[in-house]
C-alpha cells in the first residue's frame, strides 16, 4: 500500500495509537464540527496512501481484512459511538450523581421514551425537543439504524461497532470465477505470507496495482501498453501475471521442477494464480507452501516489471524464478518470527559529569587505565583498524558504555578516507560523526 513495510505499519499505527486516543478524550465531553471530522478523515487517508491520489474507495478501506479492507478506524463510527454511548449510560443505567441522572432523564427522557428505553412516568419532567447537543445521538442512531437495539449494546461501544461491522457486505471480486469472495480475502491474509506478499496479494484482489492501464484511466500515464518488447496489449493485472508473453514463460519455467509445491503448466490456472482459488482440494499444509511460493513468483515478476519501466533493465525469466525461490526461502526461515524487521532501537548515551581530583593525583580512572587505553581498548574490541586508530587525535572524547561510542572532535577523518569495513562499523554501531564542526554523517549518508 506504501513504499515499505516499515512506513506501512507507522502510518497505520499513528492514526490508531496517537490520533484516537485524544479524539476519544475529547468525545467524552462534546462531538467535533462535521467539517473538522471530515478534515481529519480526508488528512488520515492522504497520510495512508502518502498521496492525494486514492486508490480505492474509503468505504471499502475501512472494512475489516476478513472483507476486503484494512480496518482503518471509521471516526464518524468511533467517536459518535463514544459520545453515544456515554449519554445513553448517563440516562438510563445506575449512577451515583442523580444530578446528572435527572438532568440527561430530562432531556432525552421523550427521545428515549420514544425508542422504549425508558419507562414513561408522568411525575418526571421531561423535554419533548433535544438540544443540539443530544440531537447528535438520534442522527447517529437513525444514520446507522440502531434504534431498534436492546439497551446493553447501546450503552456499549465495543458492541456498537461490532454490529455495524457484521452489517458491513464483503468486497466483492471482479475477477474471480469460482468460489467467494472471502475465501479470496482469507488467502489474501494468510499468516504464511510476510506483509509485502500481503500488500501485492490485497492490490491484486482489488486490481489497483499500478500497471499501466490503472494509470492510464486516472490520467497518470501516456499510454496503456504494455512496456514488455513485442507487447501491444493493454497493461492490466491479469495480463502482468498470467496473460503477457513474459509472464507465460515464467509460469512455464515455475514448475514442478523448480517448486515441487506448484502443479504443472497445464494444470495451473488464473484463478489459482491470482486469487488462490481452485477447484482441487488440498490440505492447510500443502495450500500455505503452494500460496507461498506463488505469492512470490508474482511479487518477483512485478519487481522485474519496475526495473524495466524505471531503470530500462531487462531481467531473464530464469533470474525472475530465483528472486521468488530467494523470497520463499527467507519466508520459510522467518518461521513463526515477525513478518516485519524490528525497528533498530538507537541506544542513548548518557554524558556522566566526572567529579575534579585533587591536585596531584593520578589522572587514571578507579580500573587503571586513563582515557585513551581506554579508547584503544574500546576500538579492539569493536575492530576498527590500527590504521584507523592513529588517525583519532588523541584530544577526541569518547562517551558511553560497552560497544556504543560518539566521537566528537574538531578534526576527525574524513568519510572518503575510511575502508568499507570502517563505514559499515559505523552504520552497525549506530555512531555519529561530527566532521570539521559543521558536517554530520548519520549512519544513513555514510555509506
Amino acid at each position: 500500500m506504501v513504499k515499505g513495510r516499515t512506513q506501512t505499519f507507522f502510518r497505520q499505527a499513528v492514526p490508531a495509537c496517537v490520533c484516537r486516543p485524544y479524539l476519544l478524550m475529547l468525545t467524552s465531553v462534546f462531538i467535533p464540527p462535521r467539517n473538522v471530522i471530515l478534515d481529519l478523515k480526508r488528512a488520515i487517508f492522504y497520510f495512508l496512501w502518502g498521496s492525494k491520489s486514492e486508490r480505492l474507495r474509503r468505504d471499502t478501506m475501512r472494512e475489516t481484512k476478513e472483507k476486503g479492507g484494512k480496518g482503518v478506524p471509521d471516526l464518524f463510527l468511533i467517536l459518535g459511538a463514544r459520545y453515544a454511548t456515554i449519554g445513553l449510560a448517563a440516562a438510563t443505567a445506575p449512577s451515583g450523581n442523580p444530578k446528572t441522572a435527572a438532568m440527561a432523564r430530562f432531556w432525552m427522557g421523550s427521545y428515549l421514551r420514544k425508542l422504549k428505553l425508558l419507562k414513561t412516568d408522568l411525575k418526571v419532567p421531561v423535554s419533548f425537543y433535544l438540544p443540539q447537543s443530544y440531537h447528535f445521538i438520534q442522527k447517529f442512531l437513525k444514520h446507522f439504524n440502531l434504534e431498534k437495539q436492546e439497551l446493553h449494546i447501546l450503552t456499549n461501544i465495543r458492541s456498537v461497532i461490532s454490529v455495524v461491522q457484521e452489517r458491513e457486505p464483503v468486497s466483492p471480486v471482479r475477477g474471480l470465477a469460482l468460489g467467494e469472495p472471502s475465501t479470496v480475502w482469507k488467502n489474501v491474509n494468510h499468516p504464511v505470507l510476510p506483509n509485502r506478499l500481503r500488500d501485492l496479494s490485497w492490490m491484486v484482489a482489488h486490481e489497483i496495482l499500478p500497471v499501466r492501464s490503472v494509470m492510464h484511466s486516472r490520467g497518470m500515464s501516456t499510454s496503456p501498453t504494455c512496456p514488455r518488447p513485442g507487447c501491444g496489449a493493454p497493461e492490466s493485472v491479469r495480463h502482468l501475471l498470467w496473460e503477457c508473453s513474459a509472464a507465460v514463460e515464467q509460469w512455464t519455467l515455475a514448475g514442478s521442477l523448480q517448486f515441487p509445491c506448484l502443479p504443472a503448466r497445464e494444470v495451473l490456472t488464473a484463478q489459482l494464480v491470482l486469487y488462490g482459488v481452485s477447484q482441487s482440494q488440498q490440505t492447510p499444509k500443502d495450500f500455505a507452501k503452494q500460496w507461498l511460493t506463488l505469492a512470490a513468483i508474482k511479487d518477483a515478476t512485478w519487481t522485474s516489471r519496475n526495473l524495466l519501466v524505471r531503470k530500462h533493465k531487462q531481467i531473464p525469466p530464469l533470474a525472475v524464478i530465483r528472486m521468488a525461490a530467494a523470497t520463499v526461502s527467507m519466508a520459510v526461515a522467518a518461521g513463526g518470527g515477525p513478518r516485519t524487521q524490528p525497528q533498530r532501537r538507537i541506544a542513548s548515551v548518557p554524558i556522566r559529569m566526572k567529579e575534579p581530583e585533587p591536585y596531584g593525583k593520578s589522572s587514571k580512572s578507579s580500573s587503571g587505565l586513563t582515557l585513551r587505553e581506554r579508547q584503544v581498548g574500546r576500538s579492539s574490541r569493536v575492530r576498527i583498524s590500527s590504521e584507523h586508530q592513529d588517525r583519532i587525535p588523541r584530544d577526541h572524547i569518547c562517551l558511553g558504555e560497552q560497544d556504543e561510542l560518539i566521537l566528537i572532535g574538531a578534526h576527525c577523518t574524513p568519510a572518503q578516507q575510511l575502508t568499507f569495513k570502517e563505514k559499515r562499523f559505523l552504520t552497525n554501531a549506530l555512531l555519529l560523526i561530527v566532521l570539521n564542526e559543521d558536517t554530520v554523517f548519520t549512519p544513513k549518508n555514510i555509506l
